[in-house]
């Protein structure tokens, strides 16, 4: 059964789930495929607005959502993870270049390194030269990869796949999708493996 992770790096919901996806897959008898698309433009064609925007005058939700985040966590060991003090970055690039690679494994495994740029490292990946020498760092072909990310053919897959997330009902990030259905957030995680075993699938 297939699933798509529909994703930005921006956002550390997303990273939480990238972190547990394995495990999850393994579980559940399930394949994921990672499906990037850029946040800002699912904002702008549906009228949302993150959540340190839409609920800053709303002091009890902004203590909640950090309690959540801070239980899922510590539900999954996720002990690496530092709240980037960049944020909000700007992940135009960085999602260009993922929706330009073509290999499954090579995406997700950049995908891995830059999650872990951002959300482990603190690293300001928005500017350029940062982000070549980490890439390097990582013992990644830099050159190669910012050149995928300034190819038109990667601007135009992730317009689509961001225009797709929008048709397909996407408001926010992470969303997932099986069949018609979508799911939102790293909640979806428990909610997905009941959603098969009624479904039968």
């Amino acid at each position: 059964m297939k699933i798509d992770f529909i994703f930005d790096l921006a956002s550390p919901n997303a990273y939480f789930c990238h972190k547990v996806l394995p495990k999850f897959e393994e579980e559940n008898n399930v394949s994921v495929d990672y499906f990037p698309c850029l946040l800002g433009g699912v904002f702008k064609s549906t009228g949302n607005q993150p959540p340190w925007m839409a609920f800053a005058e709303i002091p009890n939700k902004m203590s909640y959502m950090m309690k959540e985040m801070q239980r899922f966590i510590s539900r999954h060991a996720l002990n690496d993870f530092k709240m980037n003090s960049h944020f909000p970055l700007n992940t135009l690039q960085l999602m260009r270049m993922l929706a330009g690679i073509s290999e499954d494994d090579l995406k997700i495994k950049v995908t891995d390194i830059l999650f872990k740029g951002i959300w482990e490292k603190n690293l300001k990946l928005d500017d350029a030269e940062i982000l070549k020498s980490f890439l390097l760092s990582e013992g990644l072909d830099a050159d190669a990869l910012i050149n995928v990310s300034e190819d038109p053919s990667s601007k135009n897959k992730l317009l689509e796949n961001t225009t797709k997330s929008v048709d397909f009902g996407v408001f926010g990030i992470p969303t997932f999708k099986i069949g018609d259905e979508i799911f939102f957030g790293k909640e979806a995680l428990l909610e997905i493996p009941k959603y098969i075993e009624i479904s039968n699938f």
